[in-house]
């Protein structure tokens, strides 16, 4: 009994020269601190889900996808709207009776490009997915370099009429896409202009009188564009007398009743302008009618009073038509 208590003694002993670690190992330590933590470390951070993307030529406008070039709701930029009866055509609001517009509800929408209307009213284009000739399709696509994908497929940006200088962005009709910039294609002594559906046209500001020194500066009637000015372009025997006229009344100084021998010269009522001068006497029988003598008793288009005209067929006998 003694010799089992002495082994006893023994291995308990030798037990407390071999105590338990007072630290975990590294490597618990380390899963401690992760549990501690509530994310493993091994794990990666959290991914915060991006905004909402649009293929290009569209773009990100409150919470959709839009194409600014064309939405009459956002035209131009996001919403920038175009007023009721005008839609928007590369980017600019205009009236909805101009070419290339459908009325859709209270608006108009170019059916080829918008992503709300594509093909027809109403007809929308899934996420992702870009209006293009009025059919939705894929908007990604590998393009090589200096080119851009728009609408599913590779533009220049620099040159595409239908892309200049962004996706969607459409040169109207008679222009050119040069640098990424719409433009008249006109030639070197002429200048572009846009009527008002955004149409481009060429004008000569020196000579055009409905585009003179500028697009839209037009000559008062009677006047003509003279290197780049409005002037009046008087006939031989007229001279100019336009203060008050828009700048320019051509008249005959020799016989104008208010403008008689020099311009603002008026005769005074009765008398007539002959010869730049005012007659007031039409001589003995005589009497003045629009600014003329006749003989009331003998002139069928005056007879017996001014502007009396006597019927086809009579003639003025006395002042009376027989």
């Amino acid at each position: 009994m003694a010799s089992r208590i002495a082994v006893l003694i023994v291995a308990l002993a030798a037990c407390s020269r071999d105590p338990l670690p007072s630290t975990p190992p590294a490597d618990a330590s380390l899963a401690i601190e992760n549990v501690d933590a509530g994310v493993p470390r091994d794990l990666p951070a959290p991914v915060r889900t991006p905004d909402l993307g649009c293929p290009a030529p569209l773009t990100h406008c409150n919470g959709t996808c839009v194409n600014v070039t064309f939405d009459a709701h956002n035209c131009g930029g996001c919403g920038t709207a175009c007023a009721a009866g005008r839609g928007c055509i590369a980017g600019n609001c205009i009236d909805c009776s101009c070419p290339g517009l459908t009325a859709c509800g209270s608006s108009c929408v170019d059916l080829t490009r918008d992503n709300h209307n594509c093909g027809s009213c109403g007809a929308l284009c899934a996420l992702g997915l870009v209006c293009a000739q009025g059919v939705c399709e894929s908007g990604s696509c590998g393009c090589p370099r200096d080119t851009t994908c728009c609408g599913g497929a590779c533009k220049n940006l620099a040159s595409d009429v239908e892309n200049c200088g962004a996706c969607g962005a459409v040169c109207r009709a008679g222009t050119v896409c040069s640098g990424g910039t719409c433009a008249c294609g006109c030639p070197s002594n002429e200048s572009g202009c846009s009527d008002a559906c955004g149409n481009c046209f060429c004008a000569d500001f020196q000579t055009d009188s409905m585009n003179c020194g500028a697009c839209g500066n037009v000559c008062p009637p009677g006047s003509v564009c003279s290197n780049g000015s409005c002037a009046c372009g008087c006939q031989s025997g007229l001279n100019n007398c336009g203060q008050g006229h828009g700048g320019c009344l051509c008249v005959n100084l020799e016989v104008d009743n208010q403008n008689c021998g020099a311009c603002g010269a008026a005769c005074p009522s009765g008398c007539v302008c002959t010869g730049g001068s005012c007659d007031c006497g039409c001589g003995v029988g005589n009497t003045i009618c629009g600014g003329v003598c006749v003989n009331l008793q003998t002139n069928p288009n005056s007879c017996g009073g001014c502007g009396i005209v006597c019927r086809a067929g009579t003639t003025c006998l006395s002042g009376m038509c027989k």
